[in-house]
């Protein structure tokens, strides 16, 4: 009986490990290579404190029309189509299904009408080093004040999956943004 129960929670945790170790590779693999795009965005500074310091992002383009007779609710998980805009940005562009071969994410419905929806998409936070991310978000205010704000994050696509690779601001990866800050102050 004792072996038993001790085979039985070994295989638990080879299970556990193994279900963890695929979801690492899919993010591993969609950062690798998966199609880039880029995203206007808008941090804030929150704090979680399970998890950390991270950025919230916000993109544009979140309202998006539902198709005649289309029910949706707040929850609900629908898949966005992506496409990228002349100017070099990416944008949801509408809802398509699970077959579409065409760039897209899965998103959660966060608020439902009639006609349109708004998404909440999947990569929303961007997580940074508690120091780092109080920075970034002054950084960030400072710069938004002026007419020529440039803030945006690259997202690595694949597979329906949306990876985070970084956050941008003035061109430059934040890290690089707030170390030139930095040394511009010194």
């Amino acid at each position: 009986m004792k072996r038993l129960i001790v085979i039985l929670i070994a295989l638990f945790s080879l299970i556990q490990l193994g279900t963890l170790g695929k979801k690492i590779y899919a993010l591993e693999d969609t950062l690798a290579t998966g199609e880039l795009h880029l995203f206007k965005a808008a941090p804030i500074d929150p704090y979680d404190p399970f998890r950390g310091r991270y950025v919230a992002l916000s993109q544009e383009n979140l309202n998006l029309e539902v198709g005649d007779g289309q029910v949706l609710r707040r929850g609900d998980r629908v898949w966005v189509k992506v496409v990228k805009g002349e100017d070099g940005y990416s944008k949801f562009a509408g809802l398509t299904d699970e077959e579409e071969r065409a760039s897209k994410v899965q998103a959660r419905v966060r608020y439902s009408n009639n006609s349109t929806i708004t998404i909440e998409p999947p990569f929303s936070r961007f997580y940074m080093n508690d120091k780092k991310a109080p920075e970034a978000e002054r950084a960030y205010r400072t710069r938004a004040r002026t007419e020529e704000r440039d803030a945006y994050i690259a997202v690595r696509l694949k597979g329906g999956i949306g990876v985070i690779e970084d956050l941008y601001i003035d061109g430059k990866e934040i890290d690089e943004y707030l170390r030139d800050e930095k040394a511009d102050n010194d």
